[in-house]
């Protein structure tokens, strides 16, 4: 047979193929349909060999993604929170909502990791300080030094000329004798080497004022100095001798004449001094009296603590009696020394 019988069993051939074709490549299209997940609304939930793959997820939860790679066949199926098995190579839906009483809960394991405690600071107020001051007592008036101490103090004013500093400070080194030394300011200023000595050679300076006025006017007859001018005299001393030598003189203050009151000392001790020196015997050797006469006046009045008053001046003969003097002392089984020896 030819012609048109012989053609159309081939026409009906190639129709039959392209419908195979057609009906393989929609069985295709749902096959990856079902793969990705993509079912109707209302399609039932589709088995398959990973688990089973719900459909539309439940109002109020939220899709999620499993722990488990998605897509790996042969995957076991895992359980949400809800109870629910839920495939693990698809999306995975876990519920955001309360898990009821009835259902599963999950139990979520203490965490091991240590916590370090929070500090507070709390800021604090500080408290104000409080510094009690003890008002300086007045100086204390020294006319003669400790009993128990068996030293004689000699002490040399220096409130005039140079006189005879110069003597007396060889007798006292050829001795090994230390005295003290009641110093003005302007004595120093005038004879600052001598000075100088005094205080290298270990003897103690004592404050003396500046000029030697009389803070009373007892012995000058004048006015007493006020406050301020009593002040003066201390710290212009002070700084003399702080100037000259690097000497102190605080806490010791001799009045000059020896003219001191109750005033006097509340104001020494205000000032830092702890003791207004006087002294238990007077050479008499300013007033003209002879070695010999002097030597006995001191002799007489020798015991633990005494502090002789003598002088540098011109004037006096104390430096031609100062050798009998320390015989005496030695004589009476004492030694000589200078106040801060005798006085505690």
């Amino acid at each position: 047979m030819t012609g048109p019988a012989l053609r159309r069993p081939a026409s009906r051939a190639r129709d039959r193929g392209r419908a195979g074709l057609v009906a393989l490549l929609a069985v295709t299209a749902l096959a990856a349909s079902t793969a990705c997940g993509r079912t109707d609304d209302a399609s039932p939930p589709t088995s398959g060999t990973a688990g089973t793959t719900t459909g539309t997820p439940a109002p109020g939860t939220t899709p999620g993604i499993s722990g488990t790679t998605p897509g790996t066949p042969g995957t076991p199926a895992t359980v949400d929170g809800s109870g629910t098995t839920q495939p693990t190579d698809g999306p995975t839906y876990l519920p955001t909502t309360s898990v009821p009483p009835s259902s599963a809960a999950t139990t979520v394991a203490p965490s091991t990791t240590p916590t370090t405690p929070v500090r507070t600071t709390v800021p604090t107020t500080p408290r104000p300080t409080t510094t009690t001051t003890t008002p300086a007592g007045p100086a204390l008036r020294v006319t003669r030094g400790s009993s128990s101490r068996p030293i004689v103090a000699l002490t040399f004013d220096a409130g005039s000329d140079t006189g005879n500093a110069a003597r007396i400070l060889d007798i006292l080194a050829a001795a090994h004798v230390r005295a003290s030394f009641g110093m003005t300011a302007t004595w120093a200023e005038q004879n600052p080497d001598l000075f100088r000595r005094m205080v290298s050679e270990g003897h103690q300076i004592i404050n003396h004022t500046a000029d030697h006025r009389s803070w009373t006017g007892r012995s000058t007859s004048t006015a007493p100095l006020t406050e301020a001018e009593r002040l003066d005299e201390l710290r212009r001393a002070e700084a003399t001798f702080t100037r000259l030598a690097g000497a102190t003189v605080r806490p010791w203050f001799r009045p000059p004449y020896g003219d001191t009151d109750a005033g006097v000392d509340a104001l020494l001790g205000r000032a830092g001094y702890r003791y207004d020196v006087l002294w238990s015997v007077d050479s008499r050797g300013w007033k003209g009296d002879s070695p010999e006469q002097i030597v006995a006046t001191v002799r007489a009045a020798l015991a633990p603590g005494a502090i002789v008053l003598m002088h540098v001046g011109a004037a006096s003969r104390d430096a031609d009696a100062l050798p009998g003097i320390i015989e005496a002392v030695a004589a009476a089984g004492l030694s000589a020394g200078a106040v801060d020896a005798v006085v505690p």
